[in-house]
């Protein structure tokens, strides 16, 4: 490729971006402050995107937590002991399941015990009406 040809191929290469400037401010408006605008459209990005990493620090116990890592039941009752605690009874196991179920594939749907389970036998129930 000549010389003169290298330069006319740069020239419509600037054309171009030119152009394509001229579109982006005829886009963000024809202001002072577009320039702004799109900076701060630029730094917003970046923050979202900074914000969608999860960042989880080492465990103070590394060996309790490689020890309760492979059971989900030991890893609730270790780490949520006012929340998981007693027996782990099917009902229970069944609740737990749900929720990583919901964890894992999503959904929205409530997960509760039956009533009758949840409360203790009150005194008048187990008394006999004559």
């Amino acid at each position: 490729m000549t010389l003169q040809a290298e330069i006319q191929k740069r020239q419509r290469a600037v054309s171009d971006l030119k152009r394509q400037v001229e579109q982006i401010t005829a886009l963000a408006g024809d202001d002072k402050k577009a320039g702004i605008r799109v900076a701060d459209a630029l730094r917003k990005r970046k923050l979202r995107a900074s914000l969608k990493d999860v960042k989880i620090r080492d465990p103070a116990d590394v060996q309790r937590r490689l020890a309760n890592s492979a059971d989900i039941y030991s890893f609730l009752t270790c780490y949520f002991p006012d929340v998981f605690w007693g027996d782990w009874t099917d009902q229970r196991k069944e609740m737990v399941a749900a929720i990583l179920n919901a964890a894992k594939y999503g959904g929205d749907q409530a997960i509760a015990a039956p009533a009758a389970k949840a409360r203790p036998p009150s005194s008048s129930a187990s008394r006999s009406t004559a």
